[in-house]
């Protein structure tokens, strides 16, 4: 089976979206191993949790079968890792959401810009530094043959 992606929407109390980028729609990526999803938290760090529509309000999976799920050498070589709340691409012993699935699935990374509103509050965000943002990941997964397989405000556990 091929590669499976979640992409998550979170909503502010007031029932706005995140934007982590102007306009941008997704805070958070997963993805899939075996029955199980792969994803940077901010208080955990790498876990594997059987239910990823816990950390968002709605989901949206882009699948490739072209693509490989990621083996458990990679996943093992990731896990316990905490969350990088600096969102720096080089840094070893840490890893943010985005850069973990894109890293497994061997997406390059680009300068940030990091303007949305979000990141005002965020003075070390490092602007113009290499890394990706969701929807910058979803955007390049598209491009490079992903397509959508499920959308829905309550997903399937299992995807």
């Amino acid at each position: 089976m091929g590669a499976t992606v979640a992409f998550l929407e979170l909503h502010w109390q007031d029932g706005q979206r995140v934007q982590l980028e102007p306009g941008g729609r997704f805070a958070h990526v997963a993805i899939k191993v075996g029955r199980k999803w792969l994803h940077a938290h901010t208080e955990r760090g790498v876990d594997i949790v059987r239910n990823i529509t816990h950390y968002g309000n709605n989901v949206v999976y882009l699948e490739n079968d072209q693509y490989e799920s990621p083996t458990q050498w990679s996943v093992q070589t990731w896990m316990g890792k905490p969350f990088d709340t600096a969102y720096r691409w080089g840094v070893v012993n840490a890893t943010y959401c985005t850069r973990l699935v894109a890293e497994l699935l061997h997406i390059p990374p680009r300068p940030m810009q990091f303007r949305s509103e979000v990141w005002d509050r965020m003075s070390s965000a490092p602007r113009g530094e290499l890394g990706l943002s969701p929807d910058e990941l979803y955007e390049e997964l598209i491009k490079r043959g992903f397509k959508p397989v499920k959308t829905c405000a309550r997903a399937l556990i299992d995807g």
